[in-house]
């Protein structure tokens, strides 16, 4: 029955989706500080821009922002006993670029997941809107409690070519794996075809967290891209605490060093 709430749900959406606004995939603090990775893993962050499917792991209600020079993200999660279907809000924006996203998840068996992002874009060139409904389905299987795979379909609608270049929609696929050793080393696997599904030009994206105490945790990670773009390093810091999670991200490229970004994110559990 849940089942069939969600799909119904995800259906109707489309219609509403289509009278907002949005923008394009942007991490979280947290997987930007381990090389873009974290398909597999759950975080507030990242449920409406890496994997709906992880919603079904995330309890309760969350509060997500995040801030990075130019750009802004807001989101908030309910997956509680009194959600008919977990789900989930978000929107994103940055200098001409609006990306507004609702969420859906349902569990498809005890270790399998099923989750859908609706997606609206609106950007603005030479004053005047073009709007895009997409939509991104993700697929999360639990192997065991502290191993995870995942498979993703980002973007089923592309953008049209007449779009900017900087604000291309393009259909990618994704896939993560997540493992967690005796609960304070964390190591992500991802790897993000190229545009149009294309294998042979995507990204691969490796990250490792370990936590120094209860409440704080170091994050490393790095990216290798093709099609002449640079490679990155990232490295993050997380405060964990009772009532609220803290997260700071910074990304440099492997050959200009002077191409630096931040990133800090709040995230409030409630």
């Amino acid at each position: 029955m849940k089942v069939f709430i969600f799909i119904i749900i995800s259906l109707s959406s489309l219609r509403l989706l289509a009278s907002i606004g949005t923008t394009a995939q942007k991490n979280s603090s947290v997987s930007s500080a381990l090389g873009g990775a974290g398909v597999a893993a759950v975080s507030a962050g990242d449920i409406s821009s890496l994997n709906p499917a992880s919603l079904v792991f995330l309890f309760g209600y969350n509060f997500y922002s995040k801030y990075q020079p130019g750009e802004m993200a807001i989101g908030i999660s309910d997956n509680t006993m009194d959600a008919a279907v977990p789900a989930a809000v978000y929107t994103y924006q940055k200098k001409d670029f609006k990306n507004f996203k609702l969420t859906f998840a349902e569990p498809l068996a005890k270790r399998v997941a099923l989750g859908v992002s609706l997606s609206y874009y609106q950007i603005m060139q030479n004053q005047k809107s073009s709007n895009l409904a997409s939509a991104d389905v993700g697929l999360t299987y639990l192997l065991r409690s502290n191993k995870a795979l995942a498979l993703v379909l980002y973007d089923v609608n592309k953008s049209p070519d007449t779009w900017p270049e900087d604000f291309q929609v393009h259909s990618k696929i994704g896939l993560g794996y997540h493992y967690v050793y005796k609960g304070f080393l964390r190591t992500r696997i991802d790897y993000l075809s190229g545009k149009n599904f294309q294998f042979n030009s995507g990204s691969w994206m490796l990250g490792v967290e370990n936590y120094l105490n209860r409440w704080t945790i170091v994050r490393l990670g790095y990216q290798e891209n093709s099609n002449n773009i640079n490679d990155l390093y990232t490295i993050g810091l997380g405060f964990d605490l009772p009532k609220f999670k803290l997260n700071y991200a910074y990304l440099t490229e492997t050959i200009d060093n002077s191409q630096v970004r931040h990133s800090v994110d709040l995230t409030v559990p409630f």
